[in-house]
């Protein structure tokens, strides 16, 4: 990828450049870049953070276009606090019990969704999430 502009110029090249260093850096205190793309010309971003084995935060960030529609085109920023909980129990295989666990995840947060050229007053839309996960 040479440059997400449209006038070509060496901004998103520094830009990407910069992303690529992000990426590489891991520390366990540390928000870490989990992984960003480029669609379409749009950036997508998604960040982690774990700080043991029950809790992390996620966030990401999607610009999305309206194909031939400009009016929808919008920033979508999202940011959630999880939990996992093994749900422990046993599977009678035939041969006796079998100890299994599977996890399950309940995820909190919001969810801010804005539209730049929609008329009207309602352009930007914040929404509770909650989301329960098992597997």
């Amino acid at each position: 990828m040479r440059s997400i502009d449209a006038d070509g110029s060496r901004h998103a090249e520094q830009e990407l450049r910069a992303l690529k260093r992000l990426q590489i850096i891991r520390h366990p205190y540390l928000l870490s870049l989990e992984r960003y793309d480029v669609v379409e010309g749009r950036l997508v971003l998604r960040f982690d953070y774990q700080p043991n084995s029950r809790w992390s935060v996620q966030g990401s960030f999607l610009m999305s276009r309206g194909q031939g529609f400009h009016t929808y085109d919008n920033v979508q920023n999202e940011f959630l606090v999880s939990y996992v909980k093994p749900m422990r129990g046993a599977v009678n295989d035939g041969t006796g019990e079998t100890p299994v666990s599977y996890p399950l995840r309940f995820s909190f947060g919001l969810q801010q969704q804005t539209f730049y050229d929609f008329p009207g007053g309602g352009r930007t839309t914040v929404l509770p999430v909650i989301r329960l996960t098992l597997f």
